[in-house]
């Protein structure tokens, strides 16, 4: 995640002092550290994915009102896509919209002040498509952990229907027995009596 997030870094590098930003508002030390921002916080996106989805998205926002914009590096994608696979789908979905509407707001301003290039709708459907893909993912592990969890409760009710025959078998295993001891005893107890009843006329 640090290299991943490194790349991303030195890579918009390459944008930002390119001719791309040269009708930018902000100088360029401006926007390396808001290229920064954009970018560093990838590197915990795992842990922190919704903490790094706002750093992000404020630094992309306000190089977008600049009239500059850091695509096509993908800046936006892995926190947004982190929050559409970790967050429910209801909870994603509200925090794609407030992205969306951070980014338009943006591309507005940016319009409204000077000719903006058309890389500032980048972000915008790059969001859009990012969510999507993340939604079909988690929906997807949601899935197979469901079949998971199914096939887990069979084996554990088959277990548990074998333990019940095992335990129904040894009962009737110990009431067979018992009969069996019970009529030995009985015969034993019958003998006993008669023998004793007999003993002095037919020892």
């Amino acid at each position: 995640d640090v290299v991943f997030a490194l790349l991303l870094f030195v890579g918009g590098l390459v944008h930002v002092t390119g001719h791309r930003h040269a009708g930018s508002s902000y100088p360029v030390w401006l926007l390396v550290l808001l290229l920064a921002g954009a970018s560093l916080p990838t590197m915990f996106r795992r842990r922190y994915p919704l903490t790094a989805l706002v750093i992000v998205t404020a630094c992309v926002v306000m190089t977008t009102m600049s009239g500059a914009s850091f695509a096509p590096d993908p800046l936006i994608a892995p926190p947004l896509y982190m929050v559409a696979v970790t967050f429910q789908r209801r909870e994603a979905a509200v925090v794609l919209g407030l992205v969306e509407l951070a980014l338009i707001g943006a591309m507005a301003v940016s319009v409204s002040r000077r000719p903006a290039d058309f890389y500032v709708t980048f972000n915008i459907f790059l969001a859009a498509a990012t969510w999507f893909i993340g939604d079909s993912v988690r929906a997807r592990r949601a899935y197979m952990a469901g079949l998971v969890e199914q096939e887990a409760q069979r084996q554990r009710q088959e277990m548990q229907l074998a333990e019940r025959s095992i335990a129904e078998e040894r009962l009737q295993i110990a009431r067979e027995l018992h009969d069996v001891v019970a009529h030995s005893l009985s015969v034993i107890a019958v003998q006993s009596a008669v023998g004793h009843h007999v003993l002095d006329s037919q020892p």
